[in-house]
């Protein structure tokens, strides 16, 4: 960098990184070498390059929280090759997401971390007739652990910003409600502490290395089995075409048994559409030929996202309640009427949610499939 730039950027950023390359040969040496890096802290993966660091510091702008872009997809990808790049795609988007996660008090990054790890949960849900799931047994687990984790402070996220200031509007700040608040920031804090520590821990790193590794080297082809073998023999299309038939019908026959007053049900109603949302979202672009098809796709999508967004708020009134409870264990005489209210607002709300979704239901089911 010559003096006369140097002079015009105010803000450093030291650069300690270890580039490791595999110029031929086995991919396995290398990962294990690379995992036995990771073991050590503070070792952690890095996709940003130097000049795209050195270009943020000189705008002076943060990454903004990152979320899932479009995968360029061809109708006649291989199976693999398209089980491939969208696994790739959410783990680039977790990593994109973890710096902010880690770094800032942004609660962003921690739900766009929380959506890759779904979205990357569901991509293997879309191929599990073509993918053998036991060959990522160890990392599925460890994704589940870690959604588990992240979702947890999600939680407290929602209750602390958008619950309690929605259910308090309007009321009087009394001794109570102030010290709920306080006990609810409390634990928010903790549970943002373990989101930090399961995404800045040694287990974390190694596991997306290994993630990287399986998906590079595509072991499963060997193990699959006879059905699984002529499913992978699909074009991408077809596939697509059978995962989200079945997928739609399911929702399908749930809905329409539902009972609206059973909330195990509602929630594995809710469950049944994310997931339908998310593999529709991996395997829309496959089918973009036509405008028509384009109208009918947003049309779709439009409706399966009205209903997650009602059911996702009918969600967040069951966590609400589920969190009060924990706070109602730490209670003092002070918050008994404070928690009192907030329960009914969290049971009005629910009602309200519930109604919101039969409306939402019945558009969805008038909507004609677009693929």
């Amino acid at each position: 960098m010559s003096n006369r730039c140097r002079a015009r950027v105010s803000k450093y950023e030291p650069i300690r990184e270890l580039e490791l390359e595999l110029r031929e040969g086995r991919l396995a040496p290398l990962f294990d070498l690379a995992a036995q890096l990771a073991a050590h802290s503070g070792i952690r993966v890095e996709t940003v390059s130097k000049a795209q660091r050195g270009y943020r510091l000189a705008s002076r702008k943060r990454a903004a929280p990152a979320k899932a872009k479009k995968v360029k997809l061809s109708p006649d990808d291989d199976i693999d090759k398209l089980f491939g790049r969208l696994a790739f795609a959410c783990i680039a988007q977790l990593h994109e997401n973890e710096s902010g996660l880690l770094h800032s008090r942004d609660i962003e990054y921690l739900h766009q971390a929380r959506v890759a790890l779904r979205r990357l949960r569901s991509v293997f849900s879309v191929f599990s007739s073509a993918v053998p799931r036991d060959h990522f047994r160890e990392q599925l687990a460890w994704l589940t652990e870690t959604g588990r984790i992240l979702g947890q402070a999600r939680n407290w996220d929602v209750f602390v910003t958008e619950f309690l200031p929605r259910a308090g509007a309007g009321q009087p700040a009394d001794a109570g409600s102030r010290a709920l608040v306080r006990a609810a920031g409390r634990l928010r804090a903790d549970a943002r502490r373990s989101a930090r520590d399961a995404i800045s821990n040694t287990a974390y790193t190694i596991g997306m290395l290994r993630m990287t590794q399986k998906l590079l080297e595509q072991g499963w082809i060997s193990e699959r089995t006879d059905e699984q073998r002529r499913v992978a023999s699909l074009r991408a299309r077809k596939l697509a075409r059978k995962v989200l038939g079945r997928a739609h019908r399911k929702l399908i026959n749930e809905g329409e048994q539902l009972h609206r007053d059973n909330h195990h049900d509602v929630h594995q109603l809710r469950i049944r559409i994310k997931k339908l949302r998310y593999a529709t979202e991996l395997l829309a672009p496959l089918f973009r030929c036509k405008a028509t098809r384009r109208k009918s796709r947003r049309e779709y999508l439009l409706q399966l996202g009205a209903m997650q967004q009602v059911l996702g708020k009918l969600n967040d009134m069951a966590n609400a309640g589920r969190l009060l409870e924990q706070l109602a264990g730490k209670r003092d005489s002070d918050r008994r009427t404070t928690l009192a209210y907030l329960r009914g607002y969290a049971d009005a709300m629910s009602y309200a949610s519930l109604a919101d979704f039969d409306t939402a239901w019945q558009r969805f089911v008038k909507t004609k499939p677009f693929w």
